[in-house]
């Protein structure tokens, strides 16, 4: 995923082009040469079948996929071919995402699911969360328990960026999960309103429609625009 059509490159946990995210937090390489490189560093030898083994152990591990997301399904495929390529056995198993199967998921490797991030940063990542509906895996760490702490005590927005992006970097640097992508939200606002900019962020702040203004002057039978309907367009074009 390099950022190219409707998707956008993720680095983290938070919406690219939020206030606290991160924008100095570049993508891992993708470089299959150099990590088969790593893993042989780290004695895992090629056997005459093509598969990693270490100490007797093959590399392999059980991905899962809930069939309902098709396009889960889709990038699991293209993880099982990438992995094949260095020697990295992938079995692709389906499970139900919505029933939370605890054990199941403990036992596998890894999943491929699809989240829906939003501002609230801390539910997804503060520890004392962990057994919230839609936790996905028990990933906890104190050092950004303590990043969220000290920023719901700060009042100065810059400060708080400060220990967001420090939060950022270090989910990222733990790799608990790996982020692929983020899907744009998708919307349109008649031509007649104006200081709408602040609605079009990552974070979408709806609050922000208090402060809109009807533009002076607008004529929107103007270019065969109805006087009855708004004029969708889409940002930035």
């Amino acid at each position: 995923m390099r950022g190219e059509g409707n998707v956008y490159q993720s680095t983290g946990p938070f919406l690219p082009g939020a206030w606290f995210s991160n924008p100095d937090v570049k993508p891992l390489e993708y470089n299959p040469a150099l990590a088969l490189k790593i893993l042989k560093d780290e004695r895992w030898e090629m056997r005459d079948d093509r598969v990693l083994e270490k100490d007797g152990v093959q590399f392999r591990f059980t991905l899962l996929v809930d069939p309902k997301e098709r396009v889960t399904g889709t990038i699991a495929k293209i993880i099982y071919q990438d992995l094949y390529k260095i020697g990295i056995r992938c079995d692709i198993k389906t499970y139900d995402h919505s029933n939370q199967d605890k054990e199941l998921v403990q036992q596998a490797g890894a999943a491929v699911i699809s989240i829906k991030i939003s501002a609230e940063l801390e539910p997804n990542w503060h520890s004392n969360k962990q057994q919230r509906d839609g936790k996905l895996w028990p990933y906890t760490n104190p050092a950004i328990d303590k990043l969220f702490e000290q920023a719901n005590t700060i009042q100065d927005i810059d400060q708080r960026k400060e220990l967001y992006h420090r939060l950022h970097r270090l989910v990222y640097e733990e790799q608990s999960g790996t982020f692929l992508y983020c899907l744009p939200n998708l919307c349109a606002i008649s031509r007649r309103f104006s200081n709408t900019d602040r609605f079009f962020s990552a974070a979408m702040p709806f609050y922000t429609i208090k402060e809109w203004k009807i533009s002076k002057g607008h004529n929107p039978s103007l270019n065969g625009i109805p006087s009855e309907g708004p004029a969708p367009f889409s940002k930035g074009e």
